[in-house]
């Protein structure tokens, strides 16, 4: 009984929460059953230590780093509201979202944001990789403006922001590497929902991603309290929270889905939906070999009979040779 509770007193104290397992694990398809959403941390038990693959003192000093890039982001906005909101913002958009969404644009190079507000997270993604160029929209020009500016100030030459709304036609370029769509959908009906995918994920290119941050619907009281901080943002009512079959369904279904909830000490239900676009497949190469020929196109033998088409039997002398003294 006491390794039992020993045991359990680990478990406790050591099992990693959902976003770093989704981190450090191949993603799983969506499933509403538990046994299949334990498979992200199933291959080493709970009470193993996991393997890690830096040391602490990387860990901190990468932590740093980030902290101190988003003080940079937050001060170059003259609004002591406006640097107040992008506080909190980075806030509920914790480093564990962050480096989810991070690990959808590896290796991507044109990215498209639509609903990018005041440019956060477009300007932190630039500043990591100055190689990355991040076109972001928004409905609001007064925040497109300080996004613009924000840009200006830090010294980006990579982050062209426009002004357009997601429920109409937006002046998108022919073709895209990664989409990027963070708390924006469940402020559009059904209707704008599947309109502004059917506009965007046809310019994905093969191999590229569609990320997608949304609210889930469980736990019920993480919901109602997103709800309630989104109507007093938002000064309405109308809120689209959908399970992750509805966007299964509005996406393309060449599209692979990839589910990643995020459990965190705040009362937000995050989850990041991940779909991937399959790499173009070339067409395998002619083979070299000649192949054998079907029995119907071979070349008839000179010696097949007329009627039957098989060899007919040649007549030989004693001596062995083809006697020509016979008549045919």
């Amino acid at each position: 009984m006491r390794g039992v509770s020993t045991m359990r007193r680990c478990r406790r104290r050591t099992t990693p929460c959902p976003a770093v397992a989704c981190l450090h694990f191949p993603a799983v398809p969506y499933s509403r059953s538990k046994a299949q959403c334990t498979i992200l941390t199933s291959e080493y038990p709970p009470w193993r230590p996991r393997p890690r693959s830096t040391s602490r003192a990387d860990r901190r000093r990468a932590r740093a780093e980030h902290q101190a890039l988003l003080r940079r982001i937050i001060a170059v906005y003259d609004s002591p509201v406006i640097r107040a909101y992008c506080t909190i913002r980075f806030l509920i958009i914790n480093i564990d979202i962050l480096q989810i969404i991070g690990l959808g644009m590896r290796d991507k190079r044109r990215v498209l944001e639509i609903g990018c507000g005041f440019g956060l997270f477009g300007l932190y993604f630039a500043s990591r990789n100055p190689a990355l160029l991040y076109h972001g929209f928004d409905i609001d020009a007064k925040r497109i403006g300080m996004a613009r500016e924000a840009a200006k100030r830090l010294g980006l030459t990579n982050l062209p922001f426009e002004v357009g709304d997601a429920c109409t036609d937006l002046p998108l370029d022919a073709s895209y590497d990664c989409v990027v769509m963070m708390d924006l959908l469940h402020h559009l009906p059904d209707s704008g929902k599947a309109r502004l995918l059917q506009a965007t994920v046809p310019r994905l290119e093969p191999g590229g991603r569609l990320v997608i941050k949304e609210i889930a619907r469980r736990p019920a009281y993480k919901r109602w309290f997103t709800w309630l901080l989104d109507v007093a943002m938002t000064q309405s009512f109308d809120m689209w929270y959908r399970p992750a079959e509805t966007y299964r369904a509005l996406v393309a279904s060449d599209l692979t889905m990839e589910v990643y909830p995020i459990a965190d000490w705040l009362p937000y239900p995050h989850v990041v939906y991940l779909f991937t676009r399959p790499e173009r497949v070339r067409p395998p190469r002619p083979d070299s070999r000649r192949a054998p020929r079907r029995r119907s196109q071979r070349r008839p033998s000179p010696w097949a009979h007329p009627a039957r088409g098989r060899s007919a039997p040649v007549p030989r002398d004693g001596a062995g040779a083809p006697d020509s003294t016979l008549s045919p």
